[in-house]
């Protein structure tokens, strides 16, 4: 297998290659190795080897649960009562501080790939040689990374310093959430301006991101910022025009809904490298232990199986859910223990329902297997949130049109085990407020996804559905108003940069 080391301000990092991380599946490759550093970032390999570098990072974190921590605070996702994850109850309980387990993890989660990812913008002008729109297109990569990881930063923070150079300057404070989104939008923007249609060194699944990608998240980051906390209605036409955007060049970005949504969270190539990954991470087991997605598989099964009881489905959630296929595709209500099938209510530890989403299916990943490490790829946007934010946004926007009504019911179709773009069916719905109704889909489609906290908040629903919400495990003990949204700022933080506090 090839290597490259990359040496970022005295730190060395080992890499696999680009091509492993953010496409290829072909493991067979020669070895070899290169060395560079900021300073000789000038040539296209030497672009490559530090794209992968960035890449890595963001792998590298977005495979633990850390990385989407704020979700638990969702009426959709719950964890164990006790056991050693105090950090994700925390979050659960909305029960946050500065100095809660794992709120660290959270924050370098997305702070540490920063200087690779600005190293690799900041070489733009210095590459020589090459194909110049291969070369825009990874720096194109690079703003859209960066957009991503601010946008999931601000979600979760508010206010965050904006760290946009390969040196970081130690003095930085936090910046207003409104130039925060300005500078994800810019991100953006730049990304859609350099990146092509669609990218042929990714297998699928918009491994590597396209026009398509930046365009469906600038219409995610409109979407957000015509809610809480900013309330820019003016954002919602914005967002509904992006969205378009992607709709109607889907097939040219290679973006489509697969027809079985139980194909989603497989292990096989044939399912995880699929069209309905606006962009996702590819995760990697055969790569070793440091490659492979670990918020998925044993830590969604109940200690009964020997699951690490990580992450489960919320009862009243589950319950509430309408029937049919996507719930079938969503849940896991049953398990053979000690021979016999055994329905959640009677698992020992602890009684909660399991999320397919996050268990893996049972003939890949059995309920007994010892593997924590799985190959299950990481979906940072689905086109089935593109064609809701469409819907939504039109709503919001006050254009609720033919087209978007047919975005919602695209969705709806496949939630029912209908195929999604065959002729209208008589129970298509085409009336009534469509920003709520694509919303309350919305939530059903991206359950157990760790989204559902985020879409509470801009709509400042929190309270509403956290107090109905099932209390016997994990009952709610913070507050559930706009003061209590933000994760504080981590203590280890603030005590290197007081400012920060401020």
């Amino acid at each position: 297998m090839k290597r490259y080391k990359l040496v970022i301000s005295k730190m060395l990092v080992i890499l696999i290659p680009a091509s492993l991380l953010i496409g290829c599946v072909n493991l067979d490759e020669e070895p070899g190795k290169a060395l560079l550093s900021p300073e000789v970032l000038t040539t296209p390999e030497a672009l490559d080897a530090a794209l992968a570098g960035a890449y890595r990072q963001v792998q590298n974190n977005a495979r633990w649960s850390h990385f989407y921590i704020p979700g638990y605070g969702g009426d959709d996702i719950t964890t164990h009562s006790a056991s050693n994850k105090a950090g994700f109850r925390a979050f659960d309980q909305r029960n946050v501080t500065p100095t809660t387990e794992r709120v660290s993890n959270h924050w370098n989660a997305m702070y540490l790939p920063m200087r690779s990812i600005n190293n690799v913008i900041e070489s733009q002008d210095k590459i020589v040689g090459g194909d110049t729109e291969l070369i825009n297109a990874k720096i194109g990569e690079a703003y859209f990374l960066r957009g991503l990881l601010y946008f999931y930063l601000t979600r979760s923070f508010g206010k965050v310093p904006l760290q946009l150079s390969s040196v970081p300057d130690p003095e930085l404070g936090v910046s207003e959430i409104l130039d925060i989104y300005n500078q994800i939008e810019a991100d953006f923007l730049e990304a859609e301006k350099l990146l092509p249609v669609i990218n042929s060194a990714s297998p699928g699944s918009a491994n590597r991101p396209n026009k398509g990608s930046a365009n469906a998240f600038l219409a995610k980051l409109y979407l957000y910022w015509g809610g809480w906390p900013l309330k820019d209605n003016s954002k919602y036409q914005k967002s509904a025009e992006r969205a378009k955007m992607v709709i109607d060049n889907a097939s040219n970005h290679g973006f489509a809904m697969v027809d079985d949504m139980n194909t989603l969270w497989s292990e096989k190539d044939e399912n995880r490298f699929n069209s309905e990954g606006v962009f996702t991470l590819v995760m990697c087991r055969p790569c070793g232990g440091a490659y492979g997605n670990r918020t998925t598989g044993r830590l969604g099964y109940p200690g009964d199986v020997g699951g690490w009881t990580e992450t489960f489905a919320e009862v009243k959630f589950m319950n509430d859910m309408p029937e049919g296929h996507r719930k079938d595709a969503s849940y896991v209500t049953e398990l053979e223990i000690d021979g016999v099938l055994t329905n959640w209510t009677e698992f020992e530890n602890e009684p909660r329902p399991l999320l397919k989403k996050v268990t893996g299916l049972a003939e890949e990943i059995p309920p007994t297997s010892n593997n924590s490490n799985n190959n299950i790829n990481r979906y940072f946007m689905r086109y089935a949130e593109v064609l809701l934010t469409y819907a939504e946004a039109s709503g919001r926007a006050g254009n609720s049109t033919n087209e978007a009504w047919e975005a919602y019911n695209q969705v709806r179709r496949r939630a029912a085990g209908l195929l999604p773009y065959t002729d209208t069916y008589p129970s298509d719905i085409t009336s009534g407020d469509l920003a709520e109704i694509a919303f309350m889909e919305r939530k059903w489609e991206l359950c157990g996804e760790f989204e559902r906290w985020y879409d509470m908040c801009r709509t400042e629903t929190v309270e509403e559905a956290l107090s109905d919400r099932s209390q016997e495990i994990n009952q709610i003990i913070g507050s559930l108003g706009t003061d209590n949204y933000f994760t504080p700022i981590p203590q280890a933080e603030i005590d290197k940069a007081p400012q920060l506090g401020n």
